[in-house]
């Protein structure tokens, strides 16, 4: 799991240090571009952001929706008596 958030750093970084080092503002005006060390980490968040997303849970997912079926069928019964 570990490693899971350092190799999302570690490729965030990477690609994120190349968008500062291709995409620099001229006038170094713009505060993510003008400095790739602000660029890097930033994109090392991103990865592990990206990385960190909690595991889909399909069949928790599957039983909500049959129970949310389940509901909107009762309610549709009520509604023809």
């Amino acid at each position: 799991m570990f490693l899971r958030y350092i190799s999302g750093f570690i490729i965030g970084s990477l690609l994120g240090g190349l968008i500062g080092y291709l995409a620099k503002c001229a006038s170094g005006t713009c505060p993510i571009t003008s400095n790739t060390y602000i660029t890097v980490l930033i994109g090392g968040m991103m990865g592990i952001m990206l990385v960190a997303r909690p595991p889909e849970k399909t069949e928790d997912r599957e039983q909500s929706f049959d129970v949310a079926q389940d509901k909107k069928s009762e309610d549709r019964s009520k509604e023809d008596l």
